[in-house]
């Protein structure tokens, strides 16, 4: 979780991986996402705090956070303002875009036999998550290998998808990188 997206001027390199985020994907301007910088206590680089969600007594939600916005907690030093746009996409924006949840909702009915196997039997187990399977998949599964392509979360990224995931995740990425006003998800028709 290292790759910066291409194309920063120089200076956005000093900015937290937040603000860098913030400025280059207009798509997360509209989420109302709060952020915290913590000390890396465990080995999560970020955790992603959906409107509502309190945690547990191990992992609360910081209470610096309005319980009715969303958040992210950044550990340590080593997220990228892609790896926070993978966390707002993959968690948020699939909730409360409309267009990202169709790109969602489109990659869960396109996984292959593969990937559904890969998942269960290869992430699932090494992930030591004590939830049932069907509720790991759901919130972190799924998300997780939603992110493993289009924001550079995966070492194997360009042999786990097929060719038209792949072309549908650059396709996302562009709708996340277009300034709001020409970023409502409408496609013009062709004039005749």
């Amino acid at each position: 979780m290292t790759d910066q997206p291409p194309n920063f001027p120089p200076e956005w390199y000093a900015q937290h991986p937040f603000q860098q985020a913030m400025r280059a994907y207009p798509a997360m301007r509209d989420m109302g996402l709060q952020y915290k910088q913590s000390p890396q206590t465990n080995d999560n680089v970020m955790e992603y705090w959906p409107q509502g969600e309190t945690g547990d007594a191990e992992y609360p939600r910081p209470k610096e956070f309005d319980i009715n916005r969303p958040g992210v907690e950044l550990y340590g030093n080593s997220a990228s303002a892609l790896d926070v746009l993978g966390d707002a996409t993959s968690h948020g924006l699939r909730e409360s875009d409309p267009v990202i949840h169709k790109y969602y909702e489109d990659f869960k009915k396109s996984l292959t036999k593969d990937q559904k196997k890969m998942l269960k039997e290869d992430l699932y187990p090494e992930s030591g998550d004590q939830r049932p399977y069907k509720e790991w998949l759901e919130i972190s599964g799924l998300p997780s290998m939603f992110r493993g392509y289009a924001f550079k979360q995966w070492p194997d990224r360009d042999t786990a998808y097929t060719e038209h995931q792949k072309k549908k995740f650059d396709e996302m990425m562009q709708y996340l990188s277009t300034p709001k006003n020409t970023n409502s998800g409408i496609m013009a028709l062709p004039k005749k």
